[in-house]
């Protein structure tokens, strides 16, 4: 039978995990029968099972909300920080979302408790992060990693020594992480077509990235990292980090469908899906779009009536805003700033879009 191997001392090891300053030496059995040191090995791994559910609004950031199951020694970084101090675990985590995500409201935190002998689990929701928002004509966001690569960060804080390196790493660890972002998107955005998955191994280590299209438009996408004791020669750190890890590291744009069919040039058809649009939400934005698309058919009186439709229906909506200056920007034959534009109207809708920050470049070429 294999030996299980534990390690008293090992605070946030898993079942089966010993430490890897432990891992790998030999030790003297006390029991009848030894005839020499064995090795001393983990027959158990760490492990990461994060969620990251990206929920978009109609307009301007998402609300994120991250759910996280760590167990073991190479993910117990976090598990301590609690342990030490749930209020400066909770301060620090606040921080990084004010000054990482530029979160502007209260962030939301619950987690077991640290000191209890199984894994810990933790839900932290931020009501509006920079790391994904929607624009007029796309969605934004990134393929989270979480704690994916923590146990190579030492091979990644040594990447501007690797052309000196001549010796291997040495992972002594065996993990695995999933993380997986799930992207909530607004009617009418979506992915086209979905990345390209990744399924490679270096050595001891092996990324894997996959993608599915949940309900409706939503995406899923699957990053996973799994580590096994062994040597990870310097090669194959250099394909690691410059091959790999740029595949993975991805940000995300999900267009609009109404702007892609203008952009293919299906002036008619994106008439349509954002007539199909409005009539399942009849929201501002949808409206705003549709004003957008009439605009980019030559249908500039019919556009010019829905884009103050949509301005009277949420006057405050930067997303509107942002659509509403596309269609005053131009005259009744669709030039832009050609003559008999709504010149005065374009100048105040654009200039208040300014005033409140992050405007397009519809909104900021009137002021240019």
């Amino acid at each position: 039978p294999t030996p299980l191997w534990v390690d008293p001392t090992a605070e946030w090891s898993a079942p089966g995990e010993v430490p890897s300053s432990v891992a790998g030496r030999k030790a003297l059995v006390a029991r009848p029968g030894t005839r020499g040191l064995e090795l001393i090995s983990s027959t158990g791994g760490s492990f990461a099972d994060s969620r990251f559910d990206w929920y978009f609004a109609p307009s301007g950031p998402a609300r994120l909300v991250r759910t996280r199951t760590t167990e073991g020694l190479v993910y117990r970084e976090w598990r301590m920080q609690a342990a030490s101090s749930v209020e400066t675990y909770r301060k620090n985590l606040e921080t990084w979302a004010h000054d990482s995500h530029g979160t502007t409201g209260v962030v939301k935190l619950e987690n077991s408790d640290p000191r209890v002998s199984a894994a810990f689990k933790e839900t932290f929701e931020l009501p509006d992060t920079s790391w994904a928002r929607t624009r007029s004509d796309s969605a934004e966001a990134v393929l989270a990693q979480d704690v994916a690569f923590a146990g190579l960060y030492g091979v990644f804080d040594a990447r501007k020594q690797l052309d000196e390196r001549k010796a291997p790493f040495i992972l002594r660890a065996r993990a695995k992480a999933k993380v997986t972002s799930a992207f909530h998107l607004p009617p009418g955005y979506r992915l086209e077509p979905l990345p390209a998955e990744v399924s490679e191994v270096a050595g001891p280590a092996k990324v894997g990235v996959t993608w599915r299209r949940a309900s409706g438009d939503d995406i899923e996408g699957v990053l996973t990292v799994e580590l096994e004791p062994g040597e990870l020669s310097v090669a194959d750190a250099k394909r690691l980090i410059d091959d790999i890890y740029p595949r993975v590291d991805l940000e995300l744009t999900f267009l609009h469908s109404v702007h892609a069919a203008l952009e293919a040039g299906r002036t008619f058809a994106a008439v349509k899906e954002a007539e199909a649009l409005l009539a399942k939400s009849n929201s501002a934005p949808d409206r705003a779009m549709l004003a957008y698309a009439l605009s980019s058919a030559g249908l500039q009186a019919d556009a010019e009536v829905e884009a103050r439709k949509a301005l009277a229906q949420a006057p405050k909506d930067l997303l509107v805003r942002n659509r509403v200056s596309f269609v005053l920007l131009r005259n009744e034959h669709g030039r832009e700033f050609g003559v008999g534009y709504p010149r005065a109207e374009a100048l105040r809708v654009t200039g208040e879009t300014l005033a409140q920050g992050d405007a397009d470049e519809w909104a900021r070429r009137m002021h240019v």
